[in-house]
C-alpha cells in the first residue's frame, strides 16, 4: 500500500510578484494561497502526510497561520533554503521514513484539482516519476543574441505543472 507525502514548497521569496508579502500569502478567496493548496492536499484520500516547506525562521509563523485557518496539524512545516533546489532537498530530509512516494507541489499555484492530484498518484502505481503536463497555446519562439531565431512547434512542447510526483 503507498504512503505519499505532499511536500508543498513555500519557501520562495516570490521576487517577480512583487508586492509587500511572498506570494504563496498573497490572498485568494478570503485565504492565503498556502491554505489553498494545504487544503486540497490535506482532504485527499490518497494523501498521507504534508511537508510543509517555508522561508527559514518562519515556522513558527506559518504554523501559527495554519491553525488560525483550521489545520492544528497541518504537518511538518521545515525551513527552506535559498534555491528551489536546496528547499526542495531540505523538505526531502523532513519526509518520514515510511513514505513510498512524494508530490512535490508549489504553494504559489493553489488551484490544482483533486481529480489532477488522483491522476497523478494513480499514475505512480505504475510508473517510479510522474509530471503533469499541458499542451502549450502560446507562440514560443528561441531566442539568440536578443533576435528571434526560431519558432517552436507547439506539438513538441508541452507546460510542466506541479505536483510532480515520484518513488522515494
Amino acid at each position: 500500500m503507498a504512503h505519499v507525502v505532499a511536500m508543498i514548497l513555500a519557501a520562495g521569496q516570490g521576487a517577480r510578484f512583487g508586492g509587500d508579502s511572498q506570494k504563496q500569502l498573497a490572498g485568494l478567496a478570503g485565504r492565503p494561497l498556502l491554505v489553498w493548496s494545504v487544503l486540497r492536499f490535506a482532504s485527499h484520500p490518497a494523501v498521507a502526510e504534508t511537508v510543509i516547506v517555508v522561508p527559514p525562521g518562519r515556522e513558527q509563523a506559518v504554523g501559527e497561520l495554519l491553525a488560525g485557518e483550521g489545520f492544528e496539524d497541518a504537518g511538518k512545516i521545515v525551513g527552506g533554503g535559498q534555491t528551489r533546489q536546496e528547499s526542495s532537498w531540505l523538505g526531502l530530509q523532513a519526509v518520514p521514513a515510511g513514505a513510498t512516494h512524494v508530490l512535490v507541489h508549489d504553494a504559489a499555484r493553489p488551484c490544482l484539482s483533486g481529480e489532477l492530484v488522483t491522476r497523478v498518484t494513480d499514475a505512480l502505481k505504475e510508473n517510479n516519476a510522474v509530471i503533469p503536463a499541458v499542451p502549450v497555446v502560446d507562440t514560443l519562439v528561441r531566442e539568440r543574441s536578443n533576435a528571434v531565431d526560431a519558432v517552436l512547434d507547439r506539438v513538441f512542447v508541452s507546460g510542466v505543472q506541479t505536483p510532480q510526483g515520484f518513488e522515494k
